[in-house]
């Protein structure tokens, strides 16, 4: 049975990201099913504010089956922020006695074992005992909707480009699929590990990168420097 006020999953990382959601969303659903509802702030990861389209965080949780609702007003979203800032405000101390220091050790230890302890503390019994989630297989296939889509054509030399690096599709043997030149695709990237797919007539196909074409080295110092802010952060939890 769920508890009402229940910490289902969490993830930490230096700034509110798609990754961060994701590996949320993955514990989530491992451990206890698909949600009915999400309900959200109105953050730019969910919905984009010039158009209100979904955005592909927006896009996933719509291909899982969940339902988006966004708080309409600030005393709504001080509901949603409220466990939040308990969680945080007993964390930061509980890293320090736990001589955390890296963000694995954090996400390992609040998934296990914190989440737990909050819930013995905070959660109650509901009144309707009832289940709004759907269970999934252990061996739920979710590299199929945790990515990103991006819709890609079909270039010259049978290649798409995607991520300023150009692919072609190919087959389980490896040989290369030929399809038309302007042929529509959508391009899936994994979210976990950078995996480029390929949807070609509603079949996922692996894909390979073709050889000196290298990403873009404006993206790639900028990696380099979220890297180093990423490691100094953590370089002063340790102090």
């Amino acid at each position: 049975m769920m508890l009402h006020g229940e910490v289902l999953s969490g993830w930490f990382m230096p700034t509110e990201c798609i990754e961060g959601y994701c590996h949320m969303l993955k514990i989530l659903i491992s451990k206890h099913g698909i949600p009915e509802n999400i309900y959200s702030d109105k953050h730019t990861i969910f919905k984009n504010p010039l158009d209100g389209k979904l955005t592909q965080l927006g896009r996933m949780c719509s291909e899982f089956g969940i339902n988006m609702i966004f708080a309409q007003t600030p005393e709504a979203k001080g509901k949603v922020e409220k466990m939040n800032d308990t969680i945080q405000g007993r964390l930061i101390n509980d890293i320090k006695r736990k001589k955390i220091s890296t963000y694995a050790q954090l996400n390992t230890f609040f998934n296990n074992y914190y989440a737990k302890y909050l819930n013995h503390k905070f959660a109650y019994s509901p009144k309707e005992v009832e289940s709004e989630f759907v269970p999934v297989s252990r061996y739920y296939d979710f590299s199929k909707i945790l990515c990103i889509k991006e819709e890609r054509k079909i270039l010259s030399g049978c290649a798409f480009s995607f991520d300023n690096n150009y692919y072609q599709i190919i087959d389980s043997k490896g040989e290369i699929i030929k399809p038309f030149r302007g042929t529509i695709i959508t391009v899936m990237k994994d979210i976990f590990d950078n995996t480029i797919r390929a949807i070609l007539r509603e079949k996922i196909y692996a894909t390979k990168q073709i050889p000196g074409h290298l990403q873009d080295p404006i993206k790639k110092q900028q990696t380099i420097s979220n890297q180093k802010e990423l490691e100094e952060y953590l370089d002063e939890q340790k102090h």
